[in-house]
């Protein structure tokens, strides 16, 4: 028996965590027996016990409760949920100092790998709730809400929790700046004159900077495709059924904001350089995240076979998504595809350059798609 909480004591602060989850999620009782059913035999009766605080929390409902919820065993059995009214062993002020860190307390907290019993299609909403709810500050910052007599409140500050993660993550898987400065040397170097034409004195040296700009493109085009897969992943889920509310997309805005300013840019510079510039993308089958492709540009004259410039840069695919474990993902050009013997590298795609940024005109009603190079898009591996 411990000095500070006894059985009863230990119970109390397991049903009031329990209490103020249920809450987050506007679940009752008996909605959230329910839900648990397929993931475990807990029959409506027990999960009122132990709302009421009346019988224990077992290893089997801490793991249901993290699948459905993907809130950590943690935050159900950590005393954050505070009684109003204090025991005489415990001297606890409840002011604003609940809000500070406690670097012991979350250092504990959040779990490593989230999807390994949330499924790998939620994991990105597993790890924004537990790290929102093994952190100290928020867990006292919902408790507050809760003790002075605020609830609906509750449900506010783990959105706007839920909402940061979200925006932070997506700032993390695109490398923005890298991007911007790719056109913005694009755009110093290369000015069009005032009848739309370009001065080319290197061709050379265009194809260097229009590559950089256009592997940059790519790379957006890519993760778009990714980010729209794991928010569509995500709808199914509990999370998105309780706190969805545009957060993806308003986080991923600051990429498509210029989406068509910037590849109307790309088919003018091509366009009008004078030049028939066509383009191969040669890509790994390896799993190896360190095994390179390269895009190669080839510039003629325009109507004529003679080869006048060309240009190789590499890129590694694989890099492109260091921060999406645990999905694996392919680029689902190379999907299907077979390397010859001596090698292990295969053509993507190959063809005009021009054509392939102008796309395909849209039928009479339709809309204008603005997504290129569908073969770049990663594709999620079971």
């Amino acid at each position: 028996m411990g000095f500070y909480f006894n059985g009863t004591d230990t119970r109390e602060v397991v049903s009031r965590n329990f209490n103020s989850i249920r809450k987050l999620f506007g679940l009752s009782s008996q909605k959230l027996a329910e839900l648990m059913e397929p993931l475990a035999r807990i029959p409506y009766q027990k999960v009122r016990r132990l709302a009421a605080g009346e019988r224990d929390i077992t290893a089997e409902e801490l793991n249901a409760l993290y699948e459905l919820l993907a809130v950590p065993p943690a935050t159900f059995t950590f005393p954050w949920s505070l009684q109003d009214k204090q025991s005489s062993k415990i001297r606890i002020p409840l002011h604003e100092a609940h809000l500070s860190k406690n670097p012991i307390f979350d250092h504990l907290g959040t779990p490593l790998y989230p999807y390994e019993i949330s499924g790998k299609e939620n994991w990105l909403p597993a790890q924004l709730v537990g790290e929102a709810l093994t952190n100290s500050a928020c867990l006292f910052e919902l408790d507050r809400e809760r003790r002075i007599g605020r609830p609906e409140y509750m449900r506010d500050v783990l959105a706007e929790k839920l909402q940061t993660g979200i925006r932070e993550y997506t700032k993390s898987i695109f490398p923005t700046e890298q991007y911007e400065e790719a056109f913005k040397t694009l755009y110093s170097h290369y000015q069009a004159n005032t009848d739309g034409s370009l001065t080319i004195n290197n061709v050379s040296q265009f194809l260097e900077c229009l590559s950089h700009a256009l592997l940059e493109y790519m790379r957006k085009e890519a993760t778009l495709s990714f980010y729209s897969q794991l928010e569509k992943n995500t709808q199914n889920s509990l999370f998105s059924h309780c706190y969805y509310d545009q957060s993806f997309s308003r986080a991923y805005n600051h990429w498509t904001h210029d989406d068509s300013g910037t590849l109307f840019q790309l088919v003018n510079y091509v366009g009008h350089s004078n030049l028939d510039i066509t383009m191969r993308i040669d890509a790994s089958i390896s799993t190896m995240d360190s095994a390179p492709g390269q895009i190669i540009l080839i510039a003629r004259e325009r109507n004529a076979d003679h080869v006048i410039g060309s240009v190789t840069i590499p890129f590694n695919y694989g890099k492109w998504f260091t921060c999406i474990k645990p999905t694996e993902i392919k680029m689902s050009g190379i999907i299907g595809k077979d390397a010859p013997l001596d090698t292990d590298t295969v053509t993507v795609w190959e063809g005009d350059l021009w054509e392939e940024l102008y796309g395909e005109r849209p039928e009479y009603g339709e809309r204008l798609s603005l997504r290129r190079f569908p073969y770049l898009y990663p594709t999620f591996i079971e």
